[in-house]
């Protein structure tokens, strides 16, 4: 039984190509077409297929329309060309641009969602409360700026990452947010905001909006979806070497009790542990008497000081340490084992244990000297997560608790560095967590019998659950005026935040298409729009990934570099080159005016790239596609590849900008000139696509060349003018 196929924008160079494509393969075609005060496209695409196809009357900017037809055609594959699809025109009707590329996509996914679910298809931020986990600390959004590192999900190795901030963006909102609640779980974003989920079928992570998150969670009391948590490795730690972290010159002949210089990776860790929960290095104080001249002996028989210097204290370093875990602690048995394993000399007292060890105290110093400023020093990022649960087993030991009941810990602390720390912590190890504060304005010391002003302190919670659920009963909407903000960030599209202590990892909900991105572009590259064309195309793209994910349509993006072909609109700067060389061969015309000449373009050839669609659809699951030739040419390289095929030779004036022009060597006569009208706002300098995931994937790769694809277009201008190409260098092309 044949397949049913539905293209909108059928009449265009895509369209003719796909059409041609699909009856060759025995599908049923159907077409969106316009009303038009005149049927040349129509003519057109009935001409080319020789009237095979099913054409209907529609617009992608009426939704009923769209699902007329589908209601209508029931088709089993959709692919969507339609598009205003001229860069600079959008600029002059950008609302119209919006309309078509992205609310016409939004039209045509949530209408096929409605009629034709099984069919295949082609084709924002935080409130002021919610913090960031950045490298310097857990900051609001205010204190932090181009080029901070905050830490993000990768969501292809799925561990943790840190990773620069390449843009804050900051806006007035009035509108309504979502609101999501649970025990861990505290978040209020924007409606189109993308959430990083996990579902229970799936382990990697899928971007969701806000907006469709209760549409996936039918049931109350009952939830599929999870909040992401890194996935930790647990490989083999090597001992640790402490003269990586000590440096040896600082050694005096003092220094010899417990020099200890190699230890096991776990004793050292849980040792750091311990140190950073209820450890402390007392340095010693001394005076330093002052020195002056001594003068003669005065009458009285004294002998007096000229200029003589005030008594200075000085701050020495200590080696000294104390872990302070009473005598009545549990956790006294395990750390003694750990000393006397590595035949570490101590002296118990009942409030706590202490010993000498320069190596040890050096290193300890670099997680703060007092509880105030506590904190796990960034080396320690760099060792395996095996130790880093040794670590955690210290920290838990010293200043931690452990429920027996569910096995759910707790670790408390006095610097707010150390919070930061400890999150970090718990989500290299796979654990969810979410912290407190504590404020007592008064603390009773009953042993001294007095009563002290107390430092806020903190208490962070794990949580040994593999899940962290959404449930649809916790998701409210609330409005709210006021500011609201959202991170653009490099390579992995979300980053860590906090709300009143809950933690979770959220993504980008502005991000931006190819412009200025550096090439060669494929599917990772983040986009970069440069024209009203490129952003409406964008929302068109993160639509097709909302349905694919939320939705469970199979949606795949086709991320085509600019194709050409004898079809292509006149108004194309391609085309406006070929015809006009044509003209100028026959007579017809005498100057082509351009704008930007050294703009760089990954052109290729139409009908190859409809083939990528077709295989996108084919391919067993919903995927994005960069489709590519994987060469760049200039706009300059265009014209003289074009004047060259039919034997106008022609030569640049060797000028720059509006004075550059090129001339016809045999004649004399400017056969190209800078028309400043023909520049864009915004130009986009380098297009360069990576088509290596359609290759690998798809078999797909281009069959026409640059010099092809100029020489077609070429022969049929001039073959519509009338003329056909004789010059002995296309004749040798063609051979």
């Amino acid at each position: 039984m044949s397949k049913n196929a539905f293209i909108t924008g059928i009449t265009g160079q895509d369209g003719t190509f796909l059409s041609e494509l699909l009856l060759s393969k025995g599908y049923k075609v159907w077409g969106l077409v316009r009303r038009s005060s005149h049927d040349d496209p129509i003519k057109r695409i009935e001409l080319i297929t020789d009237k095979k196809v099913h054409l209907r009357y529609g617009d992608m900017t009426d939704p009923t329309s769209i699902q007329r037809i589908l209601e209508e055609c029931k088709p089993d594959e959709i692919y969507n060309l339609a598009a205003q699809s001229h860069v600079r025109i959008s600029y002059d009707c950008p609302k119209y641009t919006a309309d078509v590329n992205a609310t016409g996509v939004v039209n045509l996914l949530h209408s096929a969602h409605k009629i034709v679910p099984e069919s295949r298809i082609y084709q924002a931020c935080h409130d002021t409360e919610t913090l960031v986990v950045a490298k310097k600390g857990i900051v609001p959004y205010t204190e932090l700026s181009v080029g901070d590192k905050v830490y993000t999900y990768n969501v292809n190795t799925r561990r943790m990452e840190l990773k620069p901030i390449e843009a804050v963006h900051i806006y007035d909102y009035d509108g309504e947010m979502v609101v999501i609640k649970g025990k861990r779980i505290d978040q209020k974003v924007t409606p189109n905001h993308h959430l990083l989920v996990r579902f229970d079928s799936d382990r990697f992570a899928n971007y969701v909006k806000a907006e469709d998150l209760q549409h996936l969670l039918p049931y109350e009391r009952s939830s599929s979806v999870s909040l992401v948590v890194p996935e930790p490795t647990f490989e083999a730690p090597n001992d640790i070497d402490l003269k990586t972290y000590v440096d040896p010159s600082k050694i005096s002949n003092n220094h010899y009790k417990n020099l200890i210089w190699n230890m096991l990776c776990e004793d050292f860790m849980y040792l750091l542990g311990i140190y950073i929960g209820d450890g402390f290095i007392k340095s010693k104080k001394s005076r330093v008497k002052g020195v002056g001249v001594c003068s003669n002996r005065g009458a009285d028989g004294r002998f007096t000081y000229i200029n003589k210097a005030p008594s200075v204290e000085k701050l020495y370093e200590s080696s000294y340490i104390t872990f302070a875990v009473p005598k009545t602690d549990s956790e006294r048995l395990t750390l003694v084992n750990v000393l006397k394993n590595n035949d570490i000399d101590f002296q118990e007292h009942d409030d706590g244990i202490s010993f000498s060890s320069f190596t040890l105290s050096e290193v300890f110093r670099q997680c703060g000297t007092s509880a105030y400023d506590k904190c796990i020093p960034s080396w320690v990022w760099e060792l395996p997560d095996s130790a880093l649960s040794h670590l955690k087993k210290g920290m838990l030991g010293s200043d931690g608790h452990v429920r027996k009941t569910n096995k759910r810990e707790s670790y408390c602390t006095s610097s707010f560095r150390l919070v930061r720390d400890t999150v970090i912590l718990s989500y290299r190890l796979g654990l969810y967590c979410s912290y407190s504060m504590r404020y007592l304005k008064k603390s009773m010391i009953k042993c001294e019998s007095r009563v002290i002003n107390a430092r806020p302190n903190w208490i962070v919670s794990f949580n040994q659950k593999c899940c962290n659920k959404i449930y649809r009963e916790r998701i409210s909407r609330v409005p709210y005026v006021g500011k609201v903000w959202c991170l653009q960030m490099e390579d992995n599209k979300n980053f860590l935040v906090v709300r009143n202590g809950k933690i979770a990892f959220s993504g980008n909900s502005t991000s931006e298409m190819f412009g200025r991105s550096k090439p060669p572009q494929n599917e990772e590259t983040s986009f970069k729009p440069t024209s009203p064309y490129g952003s409406a195309k964008l929302h068109a793209y993160w639509e097709v990934v909302n349905c694919r994910v939320g939705l469970r349509m199979f949606a795949s993006n086709g991320i085509l570099f600019n194709h050409e072909s004898e079809r292509r609109g006149e108004n194309f700067v391609t085309r406006k080159i070929t015809i006009a060389v044509a003209k100028i061969l026959l007579g017809l015309q005498k100057t082509l005016y351009l704008g930007n000449l050294d703009a760089k373009r990954d052109w290729g050839y139409a009908a190859d790239y409809v083939r990528a669609m077709w295989l996108m659809l084919q391919h067993d699951t919903p995927d994005d596609f960069v489709i590519a030739t994987g060469k760049a040419n200039t706009v300059r390289t265009f014209v003289e590849t074009a004047f060259a095929l039919v034997g106008i030779p022609v030569e640049s004036n060797g000028k720059e900008g509006l004075d550059e022009k090129y001339i016809r060597t045999d004649t004399g006569d400017v056969v190209v000139e800078i028309d400043p009208r023909f520049y864009r706002p915004v130009e986009v300098d380098y297009l360069l696509g990576d088509a290596s995931k359609a290759y690998d994937i798809l078999g797909w790769k281009s069959e026409v060349t640059f010099e092809e694809l100029v020489g077609r277009m070429v022969t049929f201008d001039l073959d519509r003018l009338g003329s056909h190409p004789t010059p002995a260098k296309w004749e040798q092309m063609n051979a």
